[in-house]
């Protein structure tokens, strides 16, 4: 499914190539840390979501490596036409 982003998330061309990858590492980096809560948590918490509305934290995570999937899969396209 495609969505919209919103503006505030929308690339603005301000960051370089180098910076948007450390920045995606700084993220991975944190959710690695935040295992360990999701581990000891019941399951139940729900976070909201702008489009999906609750998502518990597993939901997110699935979320998010589908996210970083589709985005990975973009980038290879692009290479591929260059």
């Amino acid at each position: 499914m495609k969505l919209e982003a919103p503006d505030r998330v929308k690339p603005t061309g301000e960051q370089t190539v180098a910076q948007s990858l450390s920045r995606i590492d700084e993220n991975r980096a944190r959710l690695r840390d935040l295992i360990p809560r999701f581990e000891s948590s019941d399951g139940e918490a729900k976070f909201p979501h702008p489009y999906f509305g609750d998502m518990t934290a597993v939901e997110w995570l699935i979320l998010i490596g589908g996210h970083e999937r589709r985005h990975t899969e973009q980038i290879r396209r692009l290479l591929a036409k260059h």
